[in-house]
């Protein structure tokens, strides 16, 4: 009998959180023990241990290696490999839920928000309210969210510079989102573009809040980038009212991480709405010899 579920993980650091939850609600569902893959890599330059308390039994990559050449047999473990939040039969989704990824099977809830049912919902919650960021961290974000009130607005914009998802932003709607808050109000701003940034707070000065990271907007090659990326992640998710970017896991896992509470508001991609254009595949790094979960346990690949 499989003893483990392994957490493989991979991209950056909100696609590794929704593998880790995956992992955890199929090890408490299935009784199995939690173990985790988080390689340092230019995508995620820093170790699990350096952004939370929670104490998982981790293996590396050799190991993972290791493990990956055992008869299917013999092996005491079940890989998971995601960036997805993988549901189960007993969820009972309807075929074709998702309206990002409609599929035969069913059962793909990413970027669904408000439409995923409360069970669901409260399946994964239990398991992100689990997750305890460092002590540096999480002083970090009480500090910085007192200059929070119920009017913030939080606003997380990708432009996804040098990367294929580039085509995903569109600078007007982001201008026509932020000229769209009340007059006067201020609203916090998270963005991977430190000219974006320049450009919002030349234009809205005092009434833009963001927080002071210690590196550059959108480092992801140092354990800094990578805590300030996690304490902007949080900070997202203490306001009400969330303008997501399109297909970002960012700010997906911010309305997680508020108790699915928030109002979301994608910014659309085209000046008439919401608009899917082009599926972006995932692409792995540690090649097809890893299998993803076994799919009699989750309904997603």
């Amino acid at each position: 009998m499989n003893k483990y579920i392994i957490a493989v993980t991979y991209g950056g650091l909100c696609n590794r959180i929704k593998c880790l939850l995956s992992s955890m609600r199929l090890a408490e569902k299935y009784s199995k023990r939690l173990a985790l893959f988080w390689p340092r890599d230019p995508d995620c330059n820093c170790s699990f241990s350096d952004l939370f308390e929670n104490k998982i039994d981790e293996v590396d990559r050799k190991q993972l290696e290791a493990l990956a050449c055992k008869d299917g047999d013999s092996r005491d473990y079940e890989i998971c490999k995601t960036w997805r939040l993988l549901t189960l039969p007993e969820d009972n989704l309807p075929s074709r839920f998702s309206r990002v990824f409609p599929s035969e099977r069913g059962g793909e809830i990413d970027f669904e928000y408000e439409r995923i049912p409360l069970p669901v919902r409260g399946e994964f919650l239990k398991h992100i309210k689990r997750l305890a960021p460092k002590r540096y961290i999480a002083d970090k974000i009480e500090e910085f969210s007192q200059n929070f009130d119920g009017s913030i607005t939080s606003i997380n914009i990708r432009t996804w510079e040098k990367e294929e998802r580039r085509h995903l932003f569109n600078e007007g709607n982001v201008w026509r989102i932020i000229e769209r808050q009340e007059e006067k109000s201020r609203f916090f701003i998270v963005c991977d573009s430190p000219e974006f940034v320049k450009k919002i707070i030349t234009k809205y000065k005092d009434r833009v809040l963001y927080y002071p990271r210690r590196t550059y907007p959108g480092d992801r090659n140092s354990r800094e980038g990578i805590e300030d990326a996690l304490i902007e992640l949080y900070l997202l998710s203490k306001s009400d009212k969330i303008k997501a970017s399109l297909w970002s896991t960012f700010s997906e896992m911010a309305w997680w991480l508020g108790g699915c509470k928030a109002a979301v508001e994608v910014i659309p991609l085209s000046p008439g709405g919401y608009a899917y254009a082009a599926i972006y595949k995932i692409k792995t790094k540690l090649g097809n010899k890893f299998s993803q979960i076994n799919p009699s346990y989750a309904r997603t690949k």
